[in-house]
């Protein structure tokens, strides 16, 4: 869920386009020549407000969440409360990208994934080490603890499994090619994360006792090691 912005109007002779714009994306709707009223037709495909404002209208609490919420948290996640099913989407800033459960060594864990990165690291001077610490602290780590909070209540889950992306690419023979994609995962045991959670414990205690896989290749990470952007 983000908040987009009105940029521009164009109206043809067969249609009216409307161009909306965000920080990270841009949304054309074209509606017909026959549609008479433009804020009408507008506002029957997206709420004309800030999030804030959508949050608290009858139609996120009465529609909305009675419909996503249970296509979202089927399994397991279905024993969450439903004000921590919401929690959690909002902590998520309503990134719901892989959110489930998942079996990893017999055991089972919510899975969601962090937010996808917006910068790519330089291979000649950040390996795989160093991008992986940095990817972690910067990105996993804050989503990990940002829904520490809100599973607690389903007994059935051992941990979280967070999945996060690591964009790279070699700056001076690949300097116009697509950045390569590595997979960085991390299965963390729910009594640690609630100890990261609380401040008992560092984020290196975490990963040190934590599962993390590069590409499904289990590799211990030195959160030391993380380059400075």
């Amino acid at each position: 869920m983000f908040e987009v912005y009105l940029a521009k109007i164009n109206t043809k002779k067969e249609y009216t386009e409307l161009e909306f714009r965000s920080t990270a994306a841009y949304i054309k709707l074209r509606f017909s020549s026959e549609v008479k009223n433009l804020k009408d037709a507008v506002a029957s495909v997206v709420f004309i407000g800030g999030v804030q404002a959508f949050q608290e209208s009858s139609y996120y609490s009465q529609t909305l969440v009675k419909k996503i919420l249970p296509q979202v948290f089927t399994g397991p996640l279905a024993l969450m409360p439903t004000e921590k099913q919401l929690g959690l989407l909002k902590a998520l800033n309503y990134n719901d990208d892989g959110l489930g459960s998942e079996s990893f060594k017999g055991k089972t864990y919510i899975s969601f994934s962090a937010t996808d990165p917006t910068s790519v690291f330089n291979s000649l001077r950040v390996n795989q080490s160093s991008r992986a610490a940095t990817t972690l602290k910067g990105l996993v780590l804050p989503g990990l603890k940002a829904a520490a909070g809100f599973i607690e209540d389903v007994k059935e889950i051992h941990g979280i499994k967070i999945k996060g992306k690591m964009l790279y690419r070699d700056f001076l023979n690949e300097r116009y090619a697509a950045p390569h994609v590595e997979v960085i995962e991390v299965f963390a045991p729910y009594d640690l994360v609630a100890k990261y959670f609380n401040l008992d414990i560092t984020d290196q205690e975490l990963i040190r006792g934590s599962v993390v896989l590069i590409d499904g290749n289990r590799v211990e990470i030195d959160l030391s090691q993380a380059a400075a952007l």
